[in-house]
């Protein structure tokens, strides 16, 4: 269930993420799963880290009054 929500997430933000979300989905049927699953989470983890970051950034920038 965790899995399908991550898929909802990496679809919402772009194609190419959603690519390594749909790669974490199938790893406990891929076979050698588990080398996809840590570099596939390590790469969620930092590409969600860099979509929030960003985010937060430019709508702080958009209340600052010069």
């Amino acid at each position: 269930m965790i899995a399908f929500y991550i898929v909802l997430i990496g679809i919402i933000h772009s194609f190419s993420q959603t690519v390594i979300l749909i790669l974490y989905w199938n790893a406990d049927n891929f076979p050698f799963g588990e080398v996809l699953l840590i570099p596939g989470a390590i790469a969620l983890a930092l590409s969600l880290s860099y979509y929030f970051w960003n985010k937060r950034v430019l709508n702080t920038a958009r209340y600052i009054k010069p």
